[in-house]
């Protein structure tokens, strides 16, 4: 089992929709997963929910967030915290990249098997 890491040396891969403009690395673990993501401008944060636990982080760039029915603008050192369930999503404020972390208990497996999917198609 590997313990650590260097962003730079972890692949990263477009997400799956094309209109999104995001690429993610992930690193997971035994029951929790960390998902980096980068979304240029003009890409979108889609709403959406799914049923894992998750803590984020932004690193780089604004969005304007909603998570269930509340709406923050949030920059460098916010995070947030989404439950189980919970729609959330939200757009690009101005020109500059958006960067973020996500912390998902327990994994996404749905996202492990669309990077392998994406790796196989390139083999």
């Amino acid at each position: 089992m590997q313990y650590f890491f260097n962003w730079d040396e972890v692949e990263a891969e477009d997400h799956a929709l094309p209109s999104s403009r995001c690429r993610i690395k992930l690193i997971t673990g035994e029951q929790m997963q960390l998902i980096w993501a980068e979304i240029q401008p003009g890409g979108q944060y889609e709403m959406h929910s799914h049923p894992h636990e998750q803590f984020s982080m932004m690193l780089a760039g604004r969005m304007q967030l909603t998570v269930g029915e509340q709406e923050r603008l949030v920059a460098p050192g916010d995070i947030w915290h989404v439950p189980p369930n919970v729609v959330h999503g939200g757009r690009i404020v101005g020109d500059e990249r958006v960067v973020f972390m996500d912390v998902f208990h327990p994994i996404r497996e749905d996202v492990l098997e669309e990077m392998r999917q994406r790796k196989a198609r390139r083999l």
